[in-house]
């Protein structure tokens, strides 16, 4: 049953009003009245109504003065009905984008107020109606699981977009907080099996995501708390019942984001060995990430020198002994160090020569599995002569400095009101000047920067599930429906609808 709040000032009319719809045969459960727009408020607050016919003037608060607070106060979607002595002409602009759906005007007769309400009900009907449609489709797509998680899995594995994998988890109701995986080489389990395991798993409150790749048992494990050591006991414990540890087993690293996943499974895919119970550990996991990730920053530290000296001989043989390392990886693995080495190289010179260079500036090639023994190395010269050559030329050059300041303003101010203008006077240059440096050297527009940096935090504050509105205001927009027209143009959808991605 639906319930309605009555706010009208005048007693009589009032409990006309309530009087009237009591005694009709519309299908409403409890009816609120209030005497002013405060009372209305306060009583939308304890008993959120579905339907709120407000007077428009009243008290304390006007009717849609009432409105515009409720409409900001409430959680879901509320039904108005303005009650007027006038010509509502002079306020329907307001009225509508506050979505009052309809107007009676005093005097009203029983027969006009019951069929306005009747009205709304019946669009509230036809609401709850849907949402009973959409649990039953719910329903199928939890009998659907099975196929869920398998596509779960080799979206994972295609290394899809966070979002992507996120739709389905939120059709799997998993909420995640992060993951790692267990590669087990040459083993298939029988369906019944698969599913006591993975129910085991879950009653250790993690869950499980379950598939094959090249004959190769593959589980995503995921947490909305955080994996730890007893976990990995806990699953040690089962593997050991299921004699997995009488098969090579890879563990890769934990992650604490779903792109992240991917690189996990990398990781195992690194690591598989013949392994003992004892030997399946976190630290493990740590060790296996530091020889995987950490090497990058290692050849960095080899490379910075020869660059700095200008020994061409000493350059070509770090990348040569590099290349030689990095073929034993999976191309895909292979790309990522590569990229994670250039770029290191990249800040590494940046912040040696207190220079900008644009990543775009860089071509990090990738190869394939087929070509990697013959083009990694030329690509890894190819890459660091483009740094070389970035740096020679920058180090000719005055503005990196002011392009540099210009950035740094932006990112401590973006969350205000700024303009070109104002960077322009912090640096005591011409707004036209410092456009010129920053569409050269940047190769974006001052409105595409700062939008960068808003659009960065509005995504962290969604995650945490601040409401868009909220978001907005906090990280400088003037305009919540420009910001969300930014919001969408940039990540491609609305910030509602990121925000929903990450609630369970």
């Amino acid at each position: 049953m639906f319930q309605i709040l009555i706010a009208e000032d005048e007693e009589i009319e009032r409990n006309s009003l309530v009087s009237i719809l009591k005694d009709s045969i519309l299908e409403i459960g409890e009816i609120y009245s209030a005497k002013d727009g405060q009372e209305a408020i306060d009583l939308y607050q304890r008993y959120e109504p579905d339907i709120v016919i407000l007077d428009i003037n009243m008290p304390v608060y006007s009717g849609l003065e009432c409105a515009r607070i409720i409409k900001n106060i409430s959680q879901k979607n509320v039904s108005f009905i303005i009650l007027t002595s006038y010509d509502y002409f002079s306020y329907a602009q307001e009225a509508i984008r506050l979505g009052v759906e309809d107007f009676l005007l005093k005097p009203s007769t029983p027969q006009m107020i019951i069929h306005s309400v009747a009205k709304v009900l019946d669009r509230l009907k036809s609401e709850k109606s849907r949402y009973y449609e959409t649990s039953e489709l719910l329903k199928k797509v939890d009998n659907m699981r099975s196929s869920l998680e398998n596509e779960c899995v080799q979206q994972i594995l295609s290394n899809q977009s966070e979002l992507v994998i996120q739709k389905t988890l939120n059709l799997l109701h998993m909420s995640v907080k992060n993951g790692l995986c267990i590669v087990i080489d040459g083993i298939r389990l029988a369906k019944s099996k698969q599913e006591t395991l993975t129910n085991q798993i879950g009653d250790l409150g993690l869950f499980c995501l379950l598939g094959y790749r090249n004959a190769q048992l593959i589980l995503f494990l995921l947490s909305y708390q955080n994996i730890t050591e007893e976990n990995l006991k806990q699953i040690a414990d089962l593997m050991e019942k299921y004699q997995f540890f009488d098969y090579p087993i890879g563990l890769g690293t934990l992650k604490d984001h779903l792109e992240g996943l991917y690189h996990s499974y990398c990781h195992a895919l690194q690591q598989l060995t013949h392994m003992k119970k004892s030997e399946f550990t976190l630290r493990n996991k740590e060790m296996v990430q530091r020889e995987l990730q950490a090497d990058s920053t290692q050849w960095i530290k080899k490379m910075l020198p020869a660059i700095e000296q200008h020994d061409d001989e000493k350059i070509k043989s770090i990348l040569h002994d590099y290349a030689s390392y990095l073929h034993s990886f999976p191309a895909r693995q292979i790309n990522e160090q590569v990229a994670e080495f250039i770029v290191g190289v990249l800040e590494a010179e940046q912040k040696l020569h207190d220079i900008y260079i644009d990543k775009k500036d860089v071509e990090i090639r990738k190869i394939n599995d087929t070509d990697k023994y013959y083009n990694l190395e030329i690509n890894l010269v190819y890459a660091i002569a483009m740094i070389r050559n970035c740096v020679k030329n920058l180090l000719y050059q005055n503005n990196s400095y002011l392009v540099r300041q210009a950035l740094e303003y932006i990112e401590n101010n973006y969350n205000k009101a700024i303009s070109l203008n104002d960077v322009a006077t912090q640096l005591k240059v011409t707004p036209f000047y410092i456009s010129k440096l920053l569409n050269k050297q940047v190769g974006k527009t001052f409105t595409d920067i700062v939008n960068e940096f808003r659009i960065a935090k509005a995504k962290q504050l969604l995650k945490d599930g601040a409401m868009a509105k909220e978001v907005a205001a906090q990280i400088g927009f003037q305009s919540s429906s420009y910001f969300a027209k930014t919001f969408k143009k940039n990540v491609g959808i609305t910030p509602i609808e990121y925000r929903d991605m990450f609630i369970e």
